[in-house]
């Protein structure tokens, strides 16, 4: 399954309602479908540069909008102690309520929702409140999936005392997006992280672009309530050698949450890059759990788990094209029952032929990941 290559007239649409605050960006085919059809949201981000590929096939509207306190959405103060003193319902709440009152400002019946890394982590909480609105679940590296694994106290002891401060400015409500803002080192910091993270070989990479788009959120937006976000949710991880850690953990981890949302939501997809620092098989593990419920009674349709070929935790923009081939596969594998029409194999990759290649950089703790070297082994149909 490939994305038409062809020229088309998509329609594309940015606005921000007044009384929700959230900014939402809408593509569609110029008059090819109609209200009726289905809607594909996306939590924005990295996510926007596969908008189009989306567009082109998917049945209905899709639209990509950031996050309250994020991107072009409005900002307002953050209402709740800062850091770990934030109870995570409150903070999870606070996201997923603007979202629905988003939702609800557009008279969306029901969505197939879609979210990226700590995104995800909020695309899942809100399925699980409001588990009616959601056709369909596609989480993109979603953060926070795992528990902490054995030894990871062990690696935080041992630390250097500049790894330990930053943990524990984290526990306190800070940021390295706050820090950098603060500092004045905003565009030396990114554009030193943009040479080092993306290649210049694929054309699609924007990357001045990009650099304003990610200087505007985290340098020239007053603090807000997206400055708070990972803080409030998520905290310091690491890698015990031997493990599937994670840089981050959440709070509360979504491993058994989303075991319990498969009998909510029709369908769940995670989608992983190939070279991911956050591990696919920590999603792997969650569904084979599923796999393995007492009696061999599987509950719900089984748990997608893909990866996307030459791709790193922004697999979205190092390969658009077979991330758009990933989630459209997802999506069109499910009736609207939630029955499993089509699908890959479980750990299979997508758009190896797009001439994507990833462009590793040496990891920020100089720890090298179990998964740089975990290559895509088989791939789906026609990928």
């Amino acid at each position: 399954m490939g994305c038409d290559r062809r020229a088309l007239d998509i329609r594309v649409r940015c606005s921000v309602h007044s009384h929700t605050g959230i900014h939402e960006r809408h593509a569609r085919i110029r008059g090819a479908r109609s209200r009726d059809d289905p809607r594909l949201r996306l939590r924005r981000g990295p996510v926007l540069c596969c908008s189009s590929p989306l567009a082109t096939e998917w049945p209905g509207r899709v639209f990509s909008i950031d996050q309250l306190g994020c991107g072009l959405s409005s900002r307002p103060p953050w209402p709740y102690p800062r850091g770990h003193r934030c109870p995570v319902s409150l903070a999870e709440a606070y996201f997923v309520d603007a979202i629905e009152a988003w939702r609800a400002a557009l008279s969306l019946d029901t969505i197939v929702l879609l979210g990226h890394s700590i995104g995800g982590y909020i695309a899942a909480a809100y399925a699980e409140r409001h588990p009616e609105r959601v056709r369909q679940l596609v989480l993109a590296s979603p953060a926070g999936v795992p528990h902490p694994p054995e030894g990871l106290a062990e690696v935080h002891a041992k630390a250097p005392r500049v790894l330990k401060l930053v943990r524990s400015l984290v526990r306190r409500g800070w940021s390295p997006m706050l820090l950098t803002r603060d500092l004045g080192m905003g565009r030396r910091l990114l554009t030193n992280y943009m040479s080092r993270r993306f290649g210049d070989e694929q054309p699609w990479i924007a990357k001045p672009l990009l650099l304003n788009y990610l200087l505007g959120i985290w340098c020239r937006s007053p603090k807000s309530a997206g400055g708070y976000m990972v803080q409030a949710l998520m905290a310091v991880g690491g890698i015990p050698k031997g493990s599937q850690g994670e840089f981050v953990y959440a709070r509360h981890p979504l491993a058994e949450r989303l075991l319990a949302l498969v009998k909510l939501v029709p369908r769940v997809s995670l989608i992983y890059g190939e070279f991911d620092w956050i591990n696919w098989r920590n999603g792997a593990d969650v569904a084979r759990a599923q796999q393995a419920q007492p009696g061999g009674a599987v509950t719900g349709a089984p748990i997608d788990v893909w990866r996307v070929a030459q791709g790193t935790h922004q697999h979205m923009i190092d390969n658009p094209r077979g991330f758009a081939d990933a989630v459209l596969s997802a999506i069109r594998g499910a009736a609207n029952n939630g029955t499993v029409l089509v699908t890959a194999p479980f750990g299979a990759g997508f758009g190896r032929h797009y001439g994507a290649h990833a462009k590793i950089f040496k990891r920020v703790t100089g720890v090298k990941l179990p998964q740089d070297e975990d290559y895509i082994e088989i791939w789906a149909p026609g990928q």
